[in-house]
């Protein structure tokens, strides 16, 4: 059976995307099989900043809706990983069916290691059990009302016996945290049990990534912090 893993957010341009093909391209380092399904829409998706849209003849919708089959739909962003990527349309995504998306992952579960599932909110995710989930990674930044936003994902994630719990403040901002303007280190630590949270300070270079840097191995902060993860999820 796969590891299934959610990536989520309640968080516009907070990384989502980034850290599933991050993650993605490090499991397949270890020679494991991997597919991304992007069930989230959003300003930009993995494609757009894979630069592949114009590989994009179907989506992650039309698998589910019998439109194509999942080989037609999926795209290949790099050798061992794959991507269902999701709708150019806003809104197709609604109405989506429980068996239908159950279907789905059960056909994935034969032909990939790891399903990477990236989500808006999963308080919200009604589409597959969560307690099938191997791991959810939860990402925010330090401003105020991420605490709720958190905490909302991971009662869920608790709740419904997730083994693997990992939040990431990604663009952690240290000067809004001195000036008490957004949480700090010590807020986050006080709420959650150590050591699920690590911190990724903010860096204006992650707003305008290109393709080079989601596939290629880096030695900076951030894919340290994946590194690390993908060794616990493994």
């Amino acid at each position: 059976m796969s590891n299934k893993i959610i990536v989520t957010s309640e968080k516009n341009r907070i990384g989502k995307s980034l850290y599933c093909a991050k993650i993605a391209m490090e499991l397949s380092e270890a020679n494991k099989k991997v597919m991304i399904v992007e069930f989230s829409e959003k300003n930009k998706s993995i494609s757009e900043y894979l630069e592949l849209e114009d590989q994009i003849i179907y989506d992650l919708k039309d698998a589910l809706d019998g439109v194509c089959n999942i080989d037609q739909a999926l795209i290949n962003i790099a050798e061992k990983v794959d991507l269902l990527p999701t709708p150019r349309l806003k809104d197709k995504l609604s109405n989506i069916e429980t068996s239908s998306f159950n279907k789905l992952i059960a056909e994935l579960e034969r032909h990939y290691d790891y399903i990477i599932i990236e989500v808006s909110k999963m308080s919200q995710f009604y589409c597959i059990n969560l307690r099938d989930i191997n791991s959810v990674i939860i990402l925010n930044d330090n401003e105020f009302s991420s605490l709720a936003q958190i905490n909302d994902d991971f009662i869920v994630a608790s709740e419904n016996n997730v083994k693997n719990k990992f939040i990431i403040i990604n663009k952690y901002s240290v000067n809004r945290a001195k000036k008490n303007e957004a949480l700090n280190i010590k807020d986050f630590n006080k709420v959650f049990p150590k050591p699920i949270v690590s911190f990724v300070k903010y860096d204006d270079r992650y707003d305008s990534l290109k393709s080079d840097y989601f596939l290629a191995k880096n030695n900076d902060e951030l894919s340290k912090i994946v590194e690390d993860l993908a060794k616990k999820i493994c």
